[in-house]
């Protein structure tokens, strides 16, 4: 039998208690009743005596009153008589008071037994209402027996089935513990396969770089000879020239000079000007900060829409050209104020812009964007000059020298365009030999190669002369983050640097592929432009983590 809830057993309890109470009044108002019938008896038979004696004494009142008058002759039994006519006048007397006070006594007890009835009905009524409201609680409780019976066998089922699940839990735990052995083998399994791979590359590249170096230094005397040949025939114009300008002292960092939160958001680019006088960052804060080289901000740029993506100082370094996410592009000086350097606003493209550039005499900035098109825009003007289409989005450009502008695709191909001519128009395309697609681009001091780095978490040095890939930069160390890192060259050409997504900057030997540096504690996440400052002294470098550093 299931056991009642506490509440309906207590408030039966009650109701019980108080059927019991009124049973127990109504017997003793019962037993009070037939005292006072008892009494109103005995009261109605000392009447009947009382009026039985009255009777008598009026019978013998009577007969004295007869006697009285037979011998009203006799003058002293007259006077006896009257003597004892008037005590037994007196005692009628005394026995009609004694009657008439038991007739109020017996008028008292009859109310009394009114009332009696009365409340033994109010006590009848109240004990059927209790009696009733006991069958209704009789009732619930059988009702709440029923479906406690009811709950106990679902809990008894969901008790057996909660055993089972434990049971099965029990075995899935034992299933999911040897799982996890597995993967662990299977991921030391692979770590190890990881790092044979990467000293299999290593080896390859090494070996490729050693190949291609011997190569690239038979091609650089053969078109050396053609250079100093066709030059001694007809010099260049220095307006026309490359954008060779080796640095004499280059710094190897190895530390953190200045470190500085620089924005209130990510940080997506960052550059030194030409002149090493200044960089620039920008962010997804839409802003675009102009810092001195010792690290003091000098100017702000907020007159933008959207994400800063790009930024590329003017030869002069007078002005900074800022591509945003929005697909703008303008132009700005950087000695005005915030609210007078705007000095040309271009918003030909229709998405993201990916790179721009400006060629040596900073006449022409070019640009190349997400939406398939790269632009070349008249900087004094703020005009559109020339516009091309590629099948494949162009991610990096940059301007070898006034006749040769470098892009890079998602495609995994690098083309040569002549600038003078029609944009549409490529020169030469070759395969990069990454394996994922390009992120960013830059090229090397002397402009006969350029560096790129891809999703395949590697650098790529290309010879634009033999249109091949002179070597590769890889460490186990190095992973680019989502959007990639822009690479850079010292300014003599000796080494390459950029950064990984755990905030680590790797720094490689240009001639050997071999890693010479890895700098730590600059940064906390990813790392998304390197800048080597043209004096050779410093490196900057920016990140997610809304901070530049400086390296020395």
């Amino acid at each position: 039998m299931a056991v009642l809830p506490p509440e309906l057993k207590r408030v039966i309890k009650s109701q019980l208690a108080a059927r019991d109470s009124s049973q127990a009044s109504i017997e003793n108002f019962i037993r009070s009743h037939h005292r006072v019938v008892e009494r109103l008896k005995e009261s109605l038979a000392a009447k009947s005596e009382v009026e039985q004696s009255i009777e008598i004494l009026k019978e013998e009142n009577k007969q004295l009153r007869r006697e009285n008058l037979r011998a009203s002759t006799s003058r002293g039994a007259s006077a006896e008589i009257a003597v004892e006519l008037e005590a037994k006048d007196k005692k009628i007397a005394d026995l009609q008071s004694e009657m008439l006070e038991m007739l109020k006594n017996q008028n008292q007890e009859k109310k009394e037994e009114v009332e009696l009835h009365r409340r033994v009905k109010q006590l009848t009524d109240a004990l059927a209402q209790k009696t009733a409201a006991c069958e209704r609680l009789t009732q619930t409780s059988s009702r709440f027996e029923v479906q406690a019976e009811r709950y106990k066998a679902e809990l008894e089922q969901r008790d057996v089935e909660f055993k089972t699940l434990e049971d099965e839990h029990s075995v899935l735990k034992l299933e999911a513990t040897l799982a996890q052995e597995q993967l662990q083998a299977k991921r030391q399994e692979l770590d190890d396969l990881l790092s044979r791979w990467v000293k299999e590359k290593q080896a390859a590249a090494d070996q490729m770089n050693d190949d291609n170096q011997k190569v690239s230094d038979e091609a650089q005397s053969r078109i050396t000879s053609e250079l100093l040949a066709a030059a001694a025939a007809a010099p260049l114009d220095d307006a026309q020239g490359s954008f060779l300008d080796i640095g004499g002292n280059v710094v190897l960092p190895t530390r953190v000079v200045l470190r500085e939160q620089a924005h209130s958001a990510e940080i997506f680019t960052g550059v030194y000007s030409r002149d090493s006088s200044s960089f620039a960052t920008g962010s997804s804060d839409r802003m675009v900060k102009i810092w001195t080289s010792s690290g003091t901000l000098s100017n702000t740029l907020k007159s933008l829409t959207s994400t800063v993506s790009c930024l590329a100082f003017t030869m002069d370094s007078t002005a900074i050209a800022v591509g945003t996410e929005g697909g703008r592009v303008s132009i700005h000086s950087v000695g005005l104020t915030s609210k007078k350097n705007l000095l040309h606003e271009m918003n030909n493209h229709t998405n993201r812009v990916n790179s721009i550039a400006f060629c040596p005499t900073s006449e022409t900035l070019y640009s190349a964007s997400k939406d398939h098109t790269i632009k070349a825009f008249d900087t004094k003007r703020g005009a559109l000059k020339s516009n091309a289409l590629s099948d494949s989005t162009c991610q990096a450009l940059c301007a070898a020298d006034a006749y040769r502008l470098i892009t890079a695709h998602f495609d995994k191909t690098i083309k040569i365009r002549d600038p003078r001519e029609d944009l549409k128009t490529v020169g030469f395309e070759f395969e990069s030999g990454h394996t994922a697609h390009i992120t960013h681009m830059c090229v090397h001091p002397d402009s006969y190669k350029v560096l790129t780095s891809a999703k395949d978490h590697t650098l790529r040095e290309h010879d634009l002369r033999t249109h091949s890939t002179i070597r590769t930069f890889l460490h186990e160390d190095f992973r680019l983050g989502p959007s990639g890192c822009q690479p850079c060259y010292s300014p003599n050409g000796a080494y390459v640097a950029c950064g990984s997504v755990s905030g680590t900057v790797v720094v490689w030997d240009a001639n050997s592929g071999s890693l010479e540096q890895k700098l730590e504690g600059g940064h906390t996440r990813d790392v998304m432009a390197c800048s080597w400052k043209l004096s050779g002294s410093e490196m900057l470098t920016v990140a997610k983590d809304k901070h530049f550093a400086i390296w020395g």
